[in-house]
Formats: structure tokens, sequence, C-alpha cells
């Protein structure tokens, strides 16, 4: 099976100082001209800050920053000092207003991008719009989807519905349907396959529908936040023509771990 490296997350700084240089800029970058000896010429190093936001400082959000980090060090060898100003809301993922504070710091601070991954995208929109005015490029992480009445230069993620239906083809494997893990049908997987939705498909093409039974809960993030409705209806999209397959409830975990672990503990007690 082929995986996408969590590496790639690197290929983020790229994007944004692209749009650094195809955006306007706030202010001046700094650069400091340091001499050489190969006969008389000069390389500059180009210093960036560059804000990043994400709504949650532990977990997946960590995994990135460390490697927005690591990417911004290599950055160095190709003349590029760049700092990752790194910022989460004190209240977790659900504290909106925080992230919209925190953002329009870093816009009355001017950073030269702006790399943030919402929690919720409506939320967050005038901060965004603020950003836009003073011409700081933004680069939005974790989602693909379009924003309306705000401009994002970059969108860094992926499809969160069709991840939610890959999600589902895990399950329905899982319970007996054909795949890779499960008791069904083993897949054919070839070391260089993507496991996405497109081979999920072609596998399920052939299967009865019927043949499949499992009752089950959905733990979701934040009820009626894009990232939920998204994989929600994604994963909905998939079960709902499997007849024996029903899903029972669906229930908030906000995000965060220990509300999940509730939640699935409540339901479990019934």
């Amino acid at each position: 099976m082929r995986w996408i490296t969590s590496g790639a997350v690197a290929g983020v700084l790229a994007m944004t100082l692209v749009a650094c240089s195809s955006g306007t800029s706030s202010q001046p970058a700094a650069s400091s001209d340091t001499g050489s000896n190969d006969g008389g010429q000069s390389s500059q190093t180009r210093s960036l800050t560059i804000g990043w936001v994400a709504p949650d400082s532990t977990g997946v959000f960590k995994t990135a920053t460390d490697y927005f980090e690591a990417a911004a060090a290599e950055a160095k060898d190709a003349g590029f000092d760049i700092k990752i100003a790194h910022q989460s809301p004190p209240g977790g993922q659900t504290d909106n207003a925080g992230m919209v504070q925190i953002i329009e710091t870093m816009v009355s601070q001017k950073v030269d991008a702006l790399m943030v991954s919402p929690a919720d995208t409506e939320a967050i929109k005038p901060a965004i719009k603020r950003a836009n005015e003073a011409g700081i490029p933004v680069v939005y992480i974790n989602l693909l989807a379009d924003q309306d009445g705000i401009q994002v230069d970059s969108y860094i993620g992926y499809d969160n519905f069709q991840a939610a239906q890959v999600a589902a083809y895990s399950v329905l494997d899982y319970f007996g349907g054909p795949g890779v893990q499960g008791a069904g049908e083993k897949a054919d997987v070839a070391a260089d396959q993507y496991l996405d939705l497109a081979f999920w498909e072609e596998l399920y093409a052939d299967v009865d529908p019927a043949s499949i039974t499992a009752t089950g809960v959905i733990i979701e993030g934040l009820n009626g936040s894009f990232y939920s409705n998204e994989r929600v209806n994604g994963f909905l999209d998939v079960m709902v023509k499997y007849p024996n397959v029903e899903v029972v409830e669906d229930k908030p975990g906000d995000w965060n771990r220990e509300a999940g672990a509730t939640a699935a503990e409540n339901r479990l007690a019934k």
C-alpha cells in the first residue's frame, strides 16, 4: 500500500513563499547582505515571519508545527530566514473568539503571511478579511473547499467529504466486506496503490449491499461546523446504500478526546 508521507507538509512553506512574493506585502521584508569571496558577488537572506494559527497545539497540529519548523530550518539553505509564529486559542477547538483575536493580533503585528487551520470557517471570516485588507497572504490548512467572501491564496489539505467516504468503506471492510482488515475477502493491493475513494468504489462495485450487517454510533466533532458536516455527510453518503448497516445515533465529541470518550461511554451504558 502507498501512503502520502507527512513530510509533504514542508511544501506548505513553499506555497506560502510564493504567496508572499506574488501578494501585496504589508511591510517591506527585511534582508541582510552577507559578503562572499566569489568575485565580489553577494548573497541575500530574506527574513520572513509566518503566522501559524491552529485550533489546538497538540496531536496532529503539533505534528504540523514540527514539520513547519523543520521546513523553515531547511529554507535557510535557500536564503530565507523564516520564523514560524505559532499560536492556538486558550479555549481549544471551540474557542472561535480566541482564534479571531490571535489572527487580528498577527495582522496588527504585520506578519508576512498567515497559515490558518480554521475550526469554524465562518466564525473567522471577519479576521481573514482584515488580513486581506492588510495585503497579507493567507493559506488555509486542512481543507480544500473554496471560501466565499474572503481571499484565500492557497489551500493545503484534502476533501473532507471524500475522506469520510473512504472511512465508511473501511468500516464496511471491518464488518465483513472486501478489503484489507476485516474477515471478508482480502483485496489484492499493489505496493504503490493508494487506498483512495476510487480504489474502494471499484472494490465494492459488485458487492451485494445486503451482505454486510453492522450497527454503530457516529462520534463527530463540533456539531454544525464545516468539518463535522462534511465528514458526517460523506460517511452517511456511503452507508445509506447498505440496508443492513444502521447508524443508531450521532453524538458530538466537540473535537475533544475526553468529550468523545465520554459520549461513547454514555452510549455503551444504555
